[in-house]
Order: structure tokens, then C-alpha cells, then sequence
């Protein structure tokens, strides 16, 4: 059975679809890889024989790395952007080569955010609006640059009905100075496994 939602994910189930992807992101990290493309097409959904539930599970490894091979000679050239810019860290943008693990966690915290919210942290423009300044041929800002930029906004004001402590753990997730995130994706697991216990 497939289920669409034409909104925000019940928050429940989007905290555990984001916690059970999580479990993959601790796996592939301890391999000393760093996927780079994490966003919600990203995270399969089966089905678990025995419970019924909904198993998450990470997929497309496509423009994954080696932590070893950071410092060496990719396929991706100078100033090249690899990753999909509405869930990039600001680190990822400005340097696409050598990002660690936390910008992982980054990507992660915004796709729960979006499945929270239907929403971005950033005011990106739409489709709508690029098409119609291109038109006019009027300048108008790209989601790299409002990334770079802006400041992402409190989950709390997107969705003012989410317990406090869960937009805390998102709000720390997304932020943007990377020392300011969770350390590793199994702190940001637990974390919301904790907050199962206490609010879901």
C-alpha cells in the first residue's frame, strides 16, 4: 500500500523515517564515507514483513566519498557543486570536495524539517518567480547564494504546533556553522530516539 501526503508528514512518522535512515547515514560513516546527496528521494520506504512498518532506507550513493580521498585528485573540478542545493550545507556550496560527515547530518536535518513542515528553512524562490525574472530579465537570487548568505529559519516558526524540544534537535541539525550540529549521525539518532520516549 502506498500512502501520498499532500502535507506535512505526521510527525511521528517523519521523525521515525528520518531516525531509521539515520541508523544507515552511522553505518556508511563508519566506512569513512560521506554520501553528499542526502533529501527525501533519497530515503526508500519498504515494508517490514512482520511489523508492518515502514523500514527507511538510504539509498543512491552516486556522489558519495571517501574520507581518504579527500584531499586527493575526484572527477569534480574547481568550484564545481555537486548535491542538490535545497538541502546543502553552506560548506558543501563553498568547498564540495572536502565536507565531512556533518554536512550529512545537515541534509538530514533539513529533509526532516521539510517532511515536518512541507517547507524549506530558506525563502527560495519558486519556480514560478525564476521563470518571470528570467522573462523581465530582472536578477534574482539563487538557492546557493541565499544559502551562503541567510540564516536558516527556527523550525518553530514554520510549524508553531511541534513540541519546542523537537525543533530544538532540528534547529541544531540545519545549523549553519557545522561545529554547532551534532557531532555525528548517531548523536543526532539518539537524540531523536530520546525524544520518542518523551513526546511521540
Amino acid at each position: 500500500v502506498t500512502r501520498n501526503y499532500k502535507g506535512p508528514v505526521p510527525m511521528k512518522i517523519a521523525c521515525r523515517v528520518i531516525r531509521e535512515a539515520l541508523a544507515g547515514l552511522v553505518y556508511f560513516h563508519a566506512k569513512r564515507h560521506v554520501h553528499r546527496d542526502i533529501k527525501p528521494q533519497n530515503i526508500l520506504l519498504c515494508q517490514k514483513v512482520r511489523k508492518g512498518d515502514g523500514l527507511a532506507k538510504l539509498a543512491d550513493f552516486g556522489l558519495s566519498k571517501s574520507l581518504a580521498d579527500a584531499s586527493g585528485s575526484t572527477i569534480t573540478q574547481a568550484g564545481d557543486v555537486g548535491g542538490s542545493a535545497l538541502f546543502m550545507p553552506r560548506e558543501q556550496i563553498k568547498n564540495f570536495r572536502t565536507v565531512d560527515p556533518r554536512a550529512d547530518i545537515y541534509s538530514m536535518g533539513v529533509t526532516l524539517y521539510y517532511l515536518l513542515t512541507g517547507k524549506y528553512p530558506f525563502n527560495f524562490p519558486s519556480h514560478k518567480e525564476f521563470t518571470q525574472a528570467k522573462a523581465e530579465k530582472r536578477p534574482i537570487r539563487s538557492p546557493l547564494l541565499i544559502v551562503l548568505s541567510d540564516a536558516p529559519m527556527p523550525l518553530i516558526t514554520q510549524n508553531p504546533d511541534l513540541p519546542y524540544e523537537l525543533c530544538q534537535v532540528v534547529d541544531k541539525a540545519i545549523a549553519t556553522d557545522k561545529m554547532d550540529r551534532f557531532a555525528t549521525a548517531k548523536e543526532f539518532r539518539q537524540a531523536l530516539k530520546d525524544l520518542e520516549r518523551l513526546i511521540l
